[in-house]
């Protein structure tokens, strides 16, 4: 059927409840007495509780809007026409010597007016065509009395002559119906139906790669993207799924005036809408409710801005940061993250027992974050993470800051209910680098770009930065002995300048602090 006026929760003149209104298409108002809106009553005067009433209210109210759609299509009206051509032969019923036939005329009589949608339902529709063919095939099979009663005669002639093409009309429109397999009161399973089924899978549940459950956080974005779009789109069924859909959906998106993203979406956001869509029209082709994706392959190409870039920390932002008076396990996370390129996530959530020592065969002393048993974005992220002197030290020296809530961490930054401490983590140091710059492309995953671009000028080898930083490879990191692993990364990015930490201000050239991230020469 085709797509309808979103239904809207308001109240009636007089009355307390609120009702949910779908304005009728204009084609469809003279069949419905000229109604501009229909409406039902939620049952109730509390607009939450109406609110969350009204996708299925709005449903119900389609099916009424369908009904009087369906009254306008061919079949309907030869149905109706052939219905009244039989029910109009009054003088026929009393001169009728079937009983039968006579019941089932005034069967009929009374069940008109009856719900079109029988007529295109797969097993109703052939007992309605069996009985009035019945009745219209017992009038059209009469035998003439002939001369012997000239005046019936004529008058059979006529109620033949009335219904014959009547008949011919409504059996021909039944079988065009039939041919093309037509069912319009049948609208396909609802889109939200579908995305409950996906999120209740095992599939959503879990990783698809490692089968292990997704983090919680993991799934919320996608459950809370899906319910955005269901929000914007309405009660929409698996058969809305166009082309023309998917296109409203993606200039909804990247609108300045868009109501799901204010200001508009970035293209990598948008991608992530339309993965989270695609996923449950995935899953719907996997149980059947349709045959293939209709949004596979939609192509995302000029939607939305092009995403934001994060820049480098220069180095007077570097040493300003680094002077700045804040909290010490502020100070310390930073040093982390500036020394190590690892991520907030990683360093918010770290515990003592992740910090570990060695030493060398010339028995000098190693030290090493291994996140090998932590939560981590992926496999490549479980590793041996370096310590330099100069962040050891300040790690050492962070041990009589203990958490009383929990000792095993190094830091006390709250967590969700994914386990993770970043969201708070991030909330305490953002503030600090703003007091540095407003630019938007500046952020604490600036220090990970600018370790790595450090690691660059220092002449690090490149498979060797996306180890350090849990980027490459399948953790092989992890799996190496670690006090030679560990010695070989550090002697690598031992060749990086860090006297940023000690926080004493460049007093070079307005060029030079534009300049890359220090580095010593190698």
């Amino acid at each position: 059927m085709g797509k309808y006026f979103r239904a809207t929760l308001n109240k009636r003149s007089g009355k307390k409840n609120y009702y949910a209104f779908v304005t009728v298409p204009k084609n469809l108002r003279p069949l419905l007495k000229g109604q501009r809106q229909i409406y039902k009553s939620t049952q109730t005067n509390d607009y939450e509780e109406a609110r969350d009433k009204l996708r299925d209210l709005e449903a119900e109210l389609y099916l009424k809007v369908d009904h009087a759609e369906l009254a306008n299509h061919p079949l309907s009206k030869a149905y109706d026409a052939l219905w009244e051509g039989l029910d109009g032969l009054g003088f026929w019923q009393e001169t009728c010597d079937s009983n039968k036939q006579k019941a089932l005329i005034e069967k009929w009589a009374k069940e008109n007016p009856f719900s079109y949608m029988m007529l295109f339902e797969n097993e109703q529709r052939w007992e309605l065509y069996d009985e009035i063919r019945s009745m219209a095939g017992y009038v059209m099979a009469t035998p003439s009395p002939g001369m012997s009663d000239p005046a019936e005669s004529i008058a059979l002639a006529t109620v033949q002559g009335e219904i014959e093409p009547l008949l011919q009309d409504f059996d021909l429109e039944f079988r065009k119906v039939s041919e093309v397999k037509y069912a319009p009161k049948k609208r396909s399973k609802p889109f939200s139906d579908a995305a409950k089924a996906w999120f209740d899978s095992s599939l959503f549940q879990n990783n698809k790669k490692t089968n292990v459950p997704k983090r919680e956080k993991t799934k919320q974005e996608q459950i809370t993207k899906v319910q955005n779009f269901m929000d914007w789109a309405g009660n929409v069924s698996l058969d809305d799924f166009k082309k023309s859909l998917a296109t409203q959906f993606a200039e909804e998106l990247s609108s300045v005036d868009s109501s799901i993203i204010s200001g508009g979406a970035a293209n990598e956001t948008i991608h992530k809408y339309f993965t989270a869509v695609r996923s449950v029209l995935d899953w719907a082709v996997r149980m059947d409710y349709i045959h293939t994706n209709p949004w596979a392959g939609f192509n995302l190409g000029g939607y939305g801005r092009a995403s934001q870039k994060y820049r480098d920390f220069t180095e007077n932002e570097l040493r300003q940061l680094f002077t700045m008076d804040m909290p010490k396990q502020d100070r310390l996370v930073l040093a982390i993250l500036a020394c190590t390129g690892a991520r907030l996530d990683e360093v918010a959530l770290l515990k003592w027992d992740q910090v570990l020592e060695d030493n060398t065969k010339d028995n000098k002393p190693l030290h090493w974050l291994s996140t090998t048993q932590a939560i981590v974005k992926n496999e490549a992220s479980k590793r041996q993470v370096p310590i330099v002197p100069q962040v050891c030290k300040l790690i050492q020296a962070h041990r009589v800051y203990a958490n009383s809530k929990e000792p095993e961490r190094l830091f006390s930054y709250g967590k969700d209910k994914d386990g993770k401490a970043e969201n708070k983590a991030s909330r305490a140091i953002m503030p600090h680098i703003r007091k540095i710059s407003l630019d938007g492309t500046l952020t604490i995953h600036s220090l990970r770009h600018t370790f790595n671009t450090m690691c660059r000028n220092a002449g690090v080898d490149w498979e060797l930065r996306e180890f350090i930083q849990g980027r490459g490879g399948q953790g092989e990191g992890a799996k190496y002995g670690r006090p030679a692993w560990v010695e070989k990364q550090l002697e690598e990015i031992g060749k990086i300048d860090y006297s940023f930490l000690d926080g004493n201000l460049s007093i070079s050239s307005p060029t030079e602090q534009m300049s890359s991230p220090l580095s010593r020469p190698p």
